[in-house]
């Protein structure tokens, strides 16, 4: 949410993952808008390009392959969907799993 601020508001969630992993930056506002201390070193580079890159607390599910490489994915708050995502390692697919809330029952 934090990147999200920094760009166009229509952006949704999947589109700023993209950002972030195109720009290779794990945190590309840090260290202005994060409680981090600025260093030398490159602790938030995404170098080697990860098989997943996944952010949770979205608005909704989303995914894409990026480069046939990289799954991206978006993973929707289940405190508001009730949504878990599940994804293959083996083939990089992944899928979301509704869990509704119990009926309650009329005694």
């Amino acid at each position: 949410r934090d990147l999200k601020q920094h760009l166009h508001p229509d952006t949704t969630d999947l589109q700023a993952l993209q950002t972030s992993l195109q720009s290779c930056q794990l945190c590309p506002t840090a260290p202005s808008s994060l409680s981090l201390e600025p260093n030398d070193q490159h602790d938030f580079l995404l170098q080697p390009t990860p098989h997943v890159y996944f952010a949770g607390n979205c608005t909704s599910f989303d995914t894409t392959l990026y480069n046939n490489h990289t799954r991206i994915i978006a993973i929707p708050s289940f405190a508001q969907t009730g949504q878990v995502v599940l994804l293959s390692t083996k083939t990089l697919q992944c899928h979301t799993i509704t869990f509704l809330p119990p009926t309650l029952s009329k005694d």
